[in-house]
This record gives C-alpha cells, structure tokens and sequence, in this order.
C-alpha cells in the first residue's frame, strides 16, 4: 500500500498547498483593498517628456481625477498620490520612509486606519500645514530609537515592555525633518502584517514604511520639476471587484481624452496582476500533480506483483475451492476483491495523512488550509481504479488454473 498512500497524500498535500498559497494572495490583495484600480504616471525624460507636453499632456492631475469620478459612477471612492523622493531626518538618526503626499480619500480607498492620534484632514491641506501620518513600521523605529537614547527596552511580551498602543502614542508629537523642512507627526496607522514578498507581482508597497502628508503642503513647500505631473498616482475604489474590467475601458476613454492620446500613465489592477501570475503558475501545479501520481502507478504496480505471489502461494487454496463448486467468477472476484481492498486502504491512508500533513505545514508557514473536495474525491476513486485495474491480470491468472492441477501443486 505504501506506493499509493505516498501518491495520494503528495497529489493532494501539493494541490493544497497551491491553493492555499493563492488565497493567503488573494486574502493579502483584500487587506490592501480588492477592487482597487491603480493609474500610475510613466515619469517620462528628457525628449519623451518635452514631446508629451508638446502634445498636450500635462501628465496625471488633480483634474484628471475629478474627470473620472464625475463620468464613472461605480468608482466609490478615489484618492490622489504624488511621491516625494528627500531625506527624513529624527533627533535620532535618519529614517528611509517613503514621502507621500496625498489627497481624497486615501484612507478608505487603501484600507487603512489610524489607531493612534488622527488622520490628515482638509484643514490641513487649505493651511499647507506641515504635519504627517506615519505608518506602524516608522512608529515602531522611532519608538525603538527613542527607547535605546534612554534606557534598554525590555523584550516584547515580558515584564517592563510597553504595549503596542503605548508605542504608537509615543511618537505623537514627535518631529521629523523633510529636506530640513520640520514636520509633526500627529497620527500613526494600523499594522497591516502583509507579506509583501508573495505579491511582488502587483507592484504593491508596504503602508507600515510610508510617511503621508498633505498634497497641497508637498505641492507648497518643496520645489520640483517643471515639466513633472501634478501628481504620481491616481487610486480609484470600485463598488465591487466586478467592475474592475468594465471601469478599465472607460477608464482607457477618458484619460485618452484627457491627455490627447498620449500614454505616459500606466493601468494598474492589483488583484488582475495576481491573477495573471496565478495563471503563470498553474502549468506548474499540473507538472507537480503529474509527477506526484507517478507514485500511485508505482504502487499499482506493487500490488500487481504482490498479487501475482499471493496466486502462486495460494495455487492450492484455488484447487479446494473449485473442487467445492466455486466458478472462475467467484475466483476471479476473490482475488480483485482483495486488490482494490489493499489499493483503497492505501488512499484512505494517503487522505488522511495529507490532511494532517497539511495542517501541520499550513501552521508552520502561515498558510490557509485549504483542500479541494472533487480532487479528494478523485485520489480516492484513482486509488480504486489502480487496485481494480492492476489486479485483473493476477485475479485473471488465478481463475484461469486448472483444478485438478491446482489440487495437485504442491
């Protein structure tokens, strides 16, 4: 049995964990907002960028926003986002958070929220206020920094160690340098624990490293280039992620419009990106299962030779039974009986094994536990067929003996 419990337990741990992989992806894209659609400035150079103005483009606006949300009526919610690229500077050393200037709902629109403190606000942006929101990560290494200029920290989760909230409240207040332009931080963001790594496919950042300040104060206070656009990012929330294709051509209309048939912006959809990776690696789970079922014919093939002893040892037993009246039906049904008996256990064995593997593994590494009940269904009912097909020849053979042969084998 142990070449099908080994096929049957590799095919569905495998496709288990493949599935489960895609939706901790899935669940991942969700936390930082499903049905988000990304427009994104080319940041063209040099000759490009003195053409595409020359055309017209005035590359991604404020303006090119508005125009969208007033047209499209299943955007629900839509933010704008220029990137600052300066030196962050604390009391404590200096910091690489990544500078953004925003406005609308970008809050909402990214699926974020302040657990310390507040959020910016339109007051802010009509003042060109210099104040920042920053994102758990920056909030934990200033907290970390500040901590080690006074004492040692105790380690998280014992005696002396301060709470998460404590942390965040702490850096309220506290002052950071923009290009030596000082800000105030006057709110911190809700870790989102995503995992990054896996969705390096749909360009999206980690919002625990990010620094957000008003856009009005960015476009006020600091100096840029002339030709550059007005803003980097366009967000756009959708009512649901089934609108995502249908707002992306109308999206393609308007902005063609708009910027005069130039293309120097980019249509992102996160959740398309991971679904084309998906795809990419779908030709790999079949490669992966194929091989893994090579088991369960080896082990096919086990139990045809096992079967083809056990006939030869029991030649005598065959003899008794046909001198007692049983037909070559009843021999033959005897002995795939037995077969697909030791095939079925086997997989039986192999799902139960998988199951408890891949629970075991989905703890470990973090992963969602997932199993595909038709691919159960199918290791199974493929364990069955290898027991049924692999022992007709032995249960053949040991109907086919002559009787009075078989009586006489010793």
């Amino acid at each position: 049995m142990l070449g099908i419990i080994i096929g049957v337990s590799s095919v569905i741990a495998m496709s288990s964990f493949s599935l489960g992989s895609k939706k901790k992806q899935a669940n991942q894209i969700r936390e930082l907002g499903a049905n988000l659609v990304r427009i994104v400035d080319r940041r063209l150079e040099n000759e490009r960028l003195t053409e595409a103005r020359t055309k017209g483009s005035n590359g991604l606006s404020r303006q090119d926003l508005a125009s969208i949300v007033t047209n499209i009526p299943l955007i629900a919610r839509a933010a704008c986002v220029r990137e600052l690229k300066v030196n962050v500077l604390h009391r404590s050393g200096a910091l690489t958070p990544r500078v953004l200037g925003i406005a609308g709902d970008y809050l909402a629109v990214n699926n974020l929220r302040v657990t310390s403190g507040r959020f910016l606000e339109s007051a802010d942006a009509q003042r060109s206020d210099k104040v920042a929101v920053v994102g758990a990560g920056i909030a934990k290494a200033l907290s970390a920094a500040s901590a080690a200029g006074t004492r040692s920290p105790a380690p998280a989760g014992e005696p002396g160690a301060p709470p998460a909230a404590l942390v965040q409240t702490g850096v309220l207040g506290e002052t950071l340098l923009l290009g030596g332009t000082p800000y105030t931080i006057v709110g911190v963001l809700a870790d989102k624990r995503i995992d990054l790594a896996e969705l390096e496919a749909t360009t999206m950042l980690d919002p625990n490293n990010d620094m957000l300040v008003p856009l009005d104060t960015l476009l006020t206070r600091t100096s840029y280039l002339d030709l550059r656009s007005e803003v980097d990012e366009l967000q756009l929330q959708l009512r649901t992620e089934d609108d995502l294709y249908t707002v992306g051509r109308s999206l393609n209309r308007i902005l063609d419009v708009m910027h005069h048939g130039v293309a120097d912006y980019d249509l992102v959809i996160p959740m398309d990106l991971l679904k084309q990776k998906q795809q990419s690696q779908r030709l790999l789970d079949v490669l992966t299962i194929c091989v893994s079922s090579i088991s369960i014919v080896v082990g096919g093939i086990g139990i045809m030779n096992i079967m083809l002893a056990s006939v030869t040892e029991r030649i005598r037993e065959i003899g008794i039974r046909r001198a007692v009246g049983a037909t070559r039906r009843d021999v033959m049904l005897q002995f795939l009986s037995e077969s697909v008996t030791i095939s079925v256990t086997g997989g039986l064995v192999g799902v139960a094994l998988a199951f408890v593997g891949v629970c075991v593994a989905g703890q470990a590494l973090a992963i969602p536990v997932v199993f595909s009940m038709p691919l159960l269904v199918i290791a199974v009912i493929a364990s069955t067929a290898t027991g049924l097909v692999f022992g007709l020849y032995p249960a053949y053979q040991a109907a086919s003996k002559n009787p009075v042969e078989a009586l006489r084998y010793e």
